[in-house]
C-alpha cells in the first residue's frame, strides 16, 4: 500500500513513450524480475534458514529429502512430537527471514532501473515517500507479535526464533551481520542489476532485466 505513494522515476521523461499496441503494465520481463530475480533469491536464502534448523536439531537435509513424513536418521525414525515442534521452529525462521528480505524489497521495486541513490525515499520531495518506513514498521511489528507472543503459538504454530537467525552473516548481503542483511543484500543485489541496466542498456542483462 505505501507505493501507491511513490513518485514516478526521475528519469521518466527521458525515455521514448509507452507503445500502447506493444508495451503492458505486464510483461515477459516484468515476471521474469518478480520470479526470478527476486523470487529465486528470497526462496534460497528462507528455504536455507529453515533447513539450517533443522540440521542443528539433528535433522539432516538428507533425512528430510523425500521423506513424505517419515523421517529416518541413522537408522531410527524420529520422534514424532519432536520433530513437530522443531518444524514449527523452522517455519518460524522461514517466515522471520522472509520477512527481512521483504523490507530489501520494498525498496528495491520502486524503480526498475534508477539506483536508490538517484531515486531516494528521504529527501527531495520529487522522489520521498516517507509512507515506506510506516510499513516496514508495521510489517516488523505484525512478525514479531506472532513470533514473541505466547497468545500466537497455537493459533499459527510459531515459536520463538533463536538469536543467531536474528543476528547471522549471509553471503548475499556480503558484509552484514545483523538480520537486516538479508535486506540490505536484496538492495545490493538488486542495485547491481540495475547499475548494468543503465550502463549496458543493450548487453543480456539490460535486454532481459529490464
Amino acid at each position: 500500500m505505501s507505493l501507491i505513494k511513490e513518485k514516478p522515476e526521475a528519469d521518466v521523461l527521458l525515455r521514448p513513450p509507452r507503445r500502447p499496441s506493444k508495451d503492458r503494465l505486464t510483461n515477459s520481463k516484468l515476471l521474469f524480475q518478480a520470479y526470478f530475480i527476486i523470487g529465486i533469491p528470497m526462496l534460497v536464502c528462507a528455504c536455507a534458514m529453515s533447513f539450517r534448523v533443522f540440521a542443528q536439531n539433528g535433522y539432516p537435509f538428507s533425512s528430510l529429502w523425500r521423506s513424505y513424513g517419515n523421517i529416518v536418521v541413522n537408522g531410527v525414525s524420529a520422534n514424532s512430537a519432536e520433530f513437530q515442534e522443531t518444524l514449527y521452529e523452522a517455519q518460524s525462521t522461514y517466515f522471520l527471514t522472509l520477512v527481512f528480505m521483504h523490507q530489501g524489497t520494498l525498496f528495491l521495486v520502486r524503480t526498475r532501473r534508477l539506483s536508490i541513490v538517484q531515486q531516494p525515499p528521504i529527501g527531495p520531495k520529487r522522489t520521498r515517500n516517507l509512507y515506506l518506513f510506516g510499513a516496514m514498521l508495521i510489517s516488523i511489528s505484525f512478525m514479531l507479535l506472532f513470533i514473541l507472543s505466547s497468545a500466537f503459538e497455537d493459533i499459527f504454530h510459531t515459536r520463538s526464533v533463536s538469536v543467531q537467525y536474528w543476528f547471522i552473516r549471509i553471503s548475499l548481503a556480503f558484509v552484514a551481520d545483523l538480520a537486516f542483511g538479508f535486506a540490505a543484500g536484496m538492495v545490493l543485489y538488486d542495485e547491481t542489476r540495475k547499475y548494468f541496466v543503465r550502463r549496458f542498456p543493450k548487453s543480456f542483462i539490460g535486454r532481459i532485466a529490464w
